[in-house]
């Protein structure tokens, strides 16, 4: 029986979330469909914004060794708050969310001091009431957590393809 095509699609993210840079022949051979159903598939899934296929880079390897989870009290409205903290390099997850904090936002610093001034920074924004902020110990989990244990110095040149991938996964070599 042919799957449908949400059937195909989540097979297809399922293989992107295995390797997000194999080959459309590579991914047409392991779900068993043409070369050209794949592509025509994964261009629409791209092209519509649905999948976004982004390198995830280890925090270690960039120098983040201070990863943190942070809940914001805020009065009034959050989105003036939420667009200021999307703004900084430092964080990595913004959201508005309910209950008795109503933003949440993860950032990852190289040191203590990088992170007690962003801390600052936010508890002086605009309608910004109380700022509880958790240090992760140790990630157990993580899409973004690799096995990169701090043998290996990133250079200008890592740096910069990183950024690229960062922005587009599947960007060519060339």
């Amino acid at each position: 029986m042919k799957p449908s095509e949400d059937q195909f699609d989540a097979a297809l993210v399922r293989a992107l979330q295995q390797d997000g840079r194999a080959s459309i022949q590579t991914l047409a051979d392991e779900l068993e469909a043409s070369r050209a159903q794949v592509s025509s598939r994964l261009r629409r899934l791209l092209d519509d914004g649905t999948v976004r296929v982004v390198a995830a880079v280890d925090p270690g390897f960039l120098g983040h060794s201070i990863l943190t989870h942070n809940m914001l009290r805020v009065s009034g409205s959050t989105e003036h708050v939420t667009e200021q903290l999307r703004a900084r390099d430092e964080t990595v997850f913004v959201s508005a969310v309910s209950g008795a904090d109503h933003v949440v936002f993860e950032t990852r610093f190289g040191s203590t001091d990088a992170m007690l001034e962003l801390l600052q920074w936010v508890r002086s924004l605009e309608g910004v009431e109380r700022v509880s902020t958790t240090t992760y110990i140790r990630i157990v989990r993580g899409f973004f957590v690799a096995n990169y244990r701090g043998d290996y110095e990133p250079d200008d040149i890592d740096r910069k393809l990183i950024t690229l991938l960062e922005g587009d996964g599947r960007r060519s070599y060339t």
